[in-house]
């Protein structure tokens, strides 16, 4: 492993199956951010649900340029 991202924060949830996730990021390569998620449960079963995020990683530090992404993830929350 050459990189380990922590990535603390809050969850607030916007109503009709919608959150948002504020989350800092703190690297071991010197680098820090914000990672903000909005995240959308696309279909909800009794057990379990299937969601879609997207992260927008804004990283800064270490002598390096500012950086910024979009990702996209989908998975299975339960």
């Amino acid at each position: 492993m050459t990189n380990f991202t922590f990535h603390p924060g809050v969850l607030v949830a916007l109503g009709k199956d919608w959150t948002f996730a504020g989350r800092a990021a703190f690297e071991t390569s010197g680098r820090y951010g914000l990672t903000p998620v909005l995240n959308k449960t696309m279909i909800k079963g009794k057990s379990s649900s299937l969601f879609a995020a997207v992260p927008l990683p804004l990283r800064f530090g270490n002598d390096k340029p500012t950086s910024f992404g979009i990702g996209f993830q989908f998975g299975i929350a339960f």
